[in-house]
């Protein structure tokens, strides 16, 4: 068998769980929807100059021993959408998960001043609306996926150690917040544009990195199974 793991950390909790089995494979993968197309180039968003910060959050993210409880946790991201607004992005919130993130959008939207609360039945769809934002400020691991894949600036409230090795390949793991808010979240957010503008080259060679990465394992995937049905 072969067993793909996103991080260090999971490979780690696979090679305890296999305790010396012989028969399978594990080997470090990123995540699959790295291997997507993006919407739009990081040239033809920059030249479109979207104004759009999309906040995707989580309803998971209460319940996180990394916040004090639901109200630090809609705090936090309040305060990154209003250093958005400061900044003249326009808000909407994204619900990535449907029903279970619903009521919490909602509630958001409402303390931002009843701002749009976006929703697609198409996965393809939310990709697109990511692809298509000027900053995004998601809880959603694979909101956060989506944005960096497509270079999108990206700040992430986390719950989990997977965000953090998410974010590292770029070297942003600044943006990456699990215990609250930064003390001033109009910098971070500063700090993120201005990251992905002056870098923009090395990033798009991770992108180009993750993903042929993505195409390999397909390959071997496909190759297996070739070899097993034989």
């Amino acid at each position: 068998a072969l067993i793909g793991a996103r991080d260090h950390a999971s490979m780690h909790h696979l090679r305890e769980l296999r305790a010396g089995s012989s028969l399978s494979v594990l080997q470090l993968v990123p995540d699959l929807t790295f291997g997507l197309s993006a919407v739009r180039s990081p040239a033809e968003r920059s030249t479109s100059a979207s104004k759009t910060a999309l906040i995707v959050p989580n309803t998971r993210m209460r319940e996180s021993v990394s916040y004090s409880g639901a109200s630090q946790y809609e705090r936090t991201m309040t305060s990154l959408a209003e250093a958005c607004r400061a900044q003249g992005f326009s808000i909407a919130v994204l619900n990535h998960s449907g029903r279970e993130d619903a009521a919490l959008c909602q509630q958001l939207s409402h303390a931002l001043g009843d701002t749009p609360v976006l929703q697609f039945d198409d996965p393809y769809e939310a990709r697109a609306a990511i692809g298509r934002a000027g900053v995004v400020i998601a809880s959603r691991y694979h909101a956060c996926v989506a944005a960096l894949a497509q270079g999108v600036p990206c700040i992430a409230t986390a719950w989990t150690h997977k965000y953090r090795a998410l974010f590292a390949p770029f070297q942003m793991e600044y943006a990456v917040l699990e215990h609250g808010c930064s003390e001033h979240p109009e910098r971070l957010i500063a700090q993120v544009i201005a990251y992905h503008g002056a870098r923009e080259a090395e990033r798009s060679a991770v992108r180009a990195d993750l993903a042929l990465q993505v195409e390999r394992m397909w390959s071997e995937v496909l190759q297996l199974l070739g070899s097993t049905a034989g």
